[in-house]
């Protein structure tokens, strides 16, 4: 097999099903023995059985349609409430090699778009020649599944609306008219179709191999998945923090394609030549106009060493201007650890922002980076305590989860991994004094996932930090084998191997890592989490006697728990009672004190108790949440200091 990593992280590469340019076309006799071979290594599934092909059914359809705009309700149920033969049916035919009501339910999801193309015809034309009327209507909340054709329409028409109305939001209602709408909806249209061609005529027949693979894969659970190539590299890059180009970020609106940023140090920032805010024309000559975006990608894409020549157009201006520039490998400092020093009392807080669990192998890696910025914050003067941002920190590499845990902890054991068939694997850290001692405040949400909570969960074990943020985080514990981080690999996938459990026997999965403290981030009103996610692993903690057999097994392995090490041990599903955590109580009540008093928390607080799905207003500072973990960790220096 090709070269496998393991790897931790909540990460969705695009919304919906993308055919792309996979690593090697695949066929319908390649789609039974793909999925076995993922079957082969799933924690909990090893086989095709009458539940997963009833999920797989349902998936065809739910993932094409998921906001019900497209097919009927009568049309979806055949599938995703397949039942007694049919189910029977799809079983042995999968057992065969052989894919009829998947065919069956590819027809129809064709026939539902050529259906729609129609539809749309007429509305768009209705809407565009009273779009006046439709400046002022706003958009209904229309989920329900649909009847008829008429609901269909009107869903459209909505769609229509809705699209017209958030680009009011950014342009004055005098600069619009009919061609603007016309291009509004023209935009719309593009993008449509651009997903849509991933299921018609010839393009559909041969993506089908590879939606069957997915399909089947996220049947399995939540996180398993197969990849088309240009998945994979955008998957690549994130977890590498590096890329081959010449640095733009582009973005897509209804009037061309603009330049969203420029990285510093790239081959565009060091030009001169290309600025934020300027729209392309063309790339290499090719007038990009009423080009897929994903054609556009493509064309910017080429080897290091080649030029690429951007024809540009200034923002406001006429002219048009050209950059040429090589491609070159670019490092994304942007998303990688940072960090900033806050003078109190007798030194200063050291403000870390962590967003992910990276490494491309080689130079980068979260631990060093972290290493860099912690020796950094200790020049600047005393370094009281440690706020560690991981709000927005999805997950990523497990070594780098367990290396950034051992810059804590003096030794003891991280994480437990637990496999197919029982089998268990501990990670532990050896030796060598923490990089940093005092207090730490971890700051999470309900978007911290994975190896973030393998790490929150870790120090909250052994008394290490103390954790402030929502209620729960995201609630990941489960980790994916996978070949995504292999350019080279035959075919790119991920599956879920194994759940961890930190050293008190707790898994987050589900449940999540649960804040000390609880102080609500921008994401509190949400529905978010593993809970809420399809076929999702179910909750687990380690068993009273699995924890003793292991601990018993780690004290007579690579190091030793003698009498002066004893400490180390945590206890069984709660954190260990350190100092640091006998200061709770009293943090914990003083943390509240202030919100209640904190007006613009309040009405934060108050706003999103509307789950307004309206931009919310400025409460008064920038970050309220980062505000109060540093009253709370500044409160934690004050107490310790008396």
């Amino acid at each position: 097999m090709n070269k496998i990593k393991f790897f931790l992280t909540f990460f969705t590469v695009f919304a919906t099903f993308s055919q792309g340019e996979c690593s090697e076309r695949i066929t319908l006799k390649d789609v039974r023995p793909l999925t076995e071979q993922l079957f082969e290594m799933h924690v909990t599934e090893s086989f095709m059985s009458r539940e997963l092909t009833r999920r797989s059914l349902s998936l065809m359809i739910e993932r094409f349609d998921p906001r019900n705009e497209y097919l009927l309700a009568e049309e979806k149920s055949p599938y995703t409430q397949a039942q007694g033969d049919r189910l029977k049916k799809a079983l042995l035919d999968y057992q065969c090699g052989e894919y009829t009501l998947y065919i069956e339910a590819s027809n129809a999801i064709e026939k539902g778009i050529i259906r729609h193309r129609k539809i749309r015809k007429t509305v768009k034309k209705h809407v565009i020649n009273n779009y006046q009327a439709f400046l002022d209507a706003p958009a209904k909340k229309m989920d329900n599944p649909l009847e008829n054709e008429n609901q269909i329409r009107d869903k459209i028409e909505n769609s229509y609306i809705g699209l017209i109305q958030q680009k009011l939001k950014e342009r004055k209602k005098d600069h619009f008219s009919k061609s603007v709408v016309a291009s509004i909806i023209a935009f719309q249209e593009m993008n449509r179709v651009e997903f849509e061609e991933n299921y018609l005529g010839a393009g559909g027949r041969s993506f089908l191999p590879t939606l069957l693979v997915k399909t089947f894969a996220k049947s399995m659970d939540a996180h398993s998945d197969y990849y088309s190539h240009e998945e994979a590299a955008q998957f690549r890059s994130s977890l590498n923090k590096e890329l081959c180009g010449v640095g733009v970020v582009f973005k897509r609106d209804f009037d061309g394609v603009y330049i969203a940023g420029v990285i510093q140090g790239s081959p565009a920032g060091d030009s001169g030549k290309v600025r934020e805010g300027d729209k392309l024309i063309a790339v290499d000559g090719h007038n990009i106009q009423n080009m897929y975006f994903k054609n556009v990608m493509r064309l910017m894409k080429g080897k290091k060493g080649e030029s690429v020549t951007l024809t540009l157009q200034g923002k406001g201006k006429t002219a048009v201007k050209s950059a040429v520039m090589k491609r070159r490998p670019i490092v994304l400092h942007s998303e990688r650890v940072s960090s900033h020093y806050v003078p109190f009392a007798n030194g200063g807080i050291g403000v870390i922002d962590l967003p992910g669990f990276y490494s491309n192998g080689a130079d980068i890696s979260v631990a060093g980076d972290l290493k860099k910025e912690i020796k950094a914050l200790k020049s600047r003067g005393n370094l009281l305590g440690i706020v560690i941002d991981m709000r927005e920190n999805s997950g990523g590499f497990l070594d780098q989860a367990v290396k950034v845990c051992k810059c804590f902890m003096p030794r003891g054991l991280v994480a437990i991994a637990k496999y197919k068939n029982n089998k268990v694997r501990f990670m532990n850290h050896v030796g060598n004094k923490p990089l940093y001692e005092g207090p730490i405040i971890i700051l999470t949400s309900k978007a911290s996932a994975s190896a973030a909570e393998i790490v929150s969960q870790t120090l909250q074990d052994y008394g290490l930090a103390i954790i402030v943020g929502d209620k729960r985080s995201f609630g990941k514990g489960s980790m994916q084998t996978q070949t995504i981080t292999d350019e080279k690999a035959k075919h790119f996938f991920k599956v879920t191997v194994g759940r961890y459990y930190t050293a008190s026997g707790r898994s987050p999965q589900v449940v999540g890592v649960r804040s000390d403290i609880v102080v609500n981030s921008h994401y509190f009103p949400y529905k978010m989490g593993e809970k809420h996610l399809m076929h999702a692993l179910s909750a687990d903690v380690l068993t009273q006697d699995a924890f003793d057999q292991l601990h018993q097994k780690v004290s007579m392995g690579s190091w030793r728990l003698n009498s002066s090490h004893a400490t180390q041990v945590v206890p069984y599903l709660r954190p260990k009672m350190s100092q640091l955590r006998k200061r709770l109580i009293t943090l914990k009540s003083n943390s509240e004190k202030r919100l209640k008093k904190n007006k613009n928390f309040q009405y934060f607080l108050k706003v999103g108790n509307k789950n307004s799905e309206e931009s919310p207003p400025r409460f008064g500072l920038k970050d309220l949440q980062m505000k109060e973990a540093e009253a709370i960790i500044k409160d934690l220096v004050t107490i310790q200091q008396l």
